[in-house]
């Protein structure tokens, strides 16, 4: 800290300030830091492509370490990462975790323009192989889903990947191993924002498929994975 003050430091950034400006706006225009229907916590970061570096990082809540401080509007915890390095438990990565079932699905030999129904709304989980030891043999019940604009009829895989249909998705995971899918999410650094850093807790119901189980993730893990490992 006596460094510090005396300036015997200098520190680097990789955020690009007009980024971080407008992400802050943002977040803060569609989360209020001061909305009091429910306890709100929103965040958004950007990573570049190919390196990781974080080009901004932003968050609903104001940050704060003071002792105390019971203001609604602020928090000591940085949404965007893990719990360990001072973050929340993480998020429900909703449709952002589709791509890992998308590249499942490639690796397993299947190509961009087989069809599936976009008016199917339920599946027996049954139907949803998994290999790995938290399913226990195999998952039972009827898994129920919607699309949130209510598509139908016949959709390749180019179209509902551009349009993130639920039903697509949720009938692409049948024709996989939810385990192959875990193993890509942890290969690309995919984990619970409390939980194992190497993704070994990371829940492979069927509901994961599309983002709507236990698997909360920090933003920040999230954006790496995509931007760092998936996209090119």
């Amino acid at each position: 800290v006596a460094n510090w003050n005396a300036c015997g430091y200098k520190l680097y950034v990789s955020i690009i300030p007009s980024l971080q400006d407008a992400a802050n706006t943002i977040v803060k225009q569609y989360a209020p830091p001061d909305y009091t229907g429910f306890s709100l916590g929103a965040s958004a970061v950007t990573t570049k492509v190919g390196t990781g570096k974080i080009l901004d990082m932003a968050q609903n809540k104001n940050y704060s370490t003071l002792p105390n401080n019971h203001d609604p509007t602020v928090t000591s915890l940085n949404f965007n990462d893990d719990k360990i390095y001072g973050g929340s438990s993480g998020f429900q990565p909703g449709s952002s975790y589709k791509p890992y079932t998308l590249l499942s699905f490639l690796k397993a030999g299947h190509g961009l323009n087989e069809t599936f129904d976009a008016g199917v709304n339920q599946l027996n989980q049954a139907a949803f192989a998994d290999s790995c030891p938290d399913a226990q043999g195999g998952w039972g019940g009827i898994a129920k889903f919607k699309n949130d604009e209510n598509e139908k009829g016949p959709y390749n895989i180019l179209r509902a990947t551009a349009q993130s249909v639920n039903s697509i998705f949720m009938q692409m995971a049948t024709k996989v191993d939810q385990c192959d899918t875990w193993k890509i999410a942890t290969s690309l650094g995919v984990h619970r924002g409390d939980g194992a850093q190497d993704g070994s807790d990371l829940s492979t119901r069927p509901s994961c498929v599309i983002g709507g189980c236990e698997n909360n993730i920090a933003p920040l893990t999230q954006a790496a994975s995509v931007t760092d490992r998936i996209v090119p």
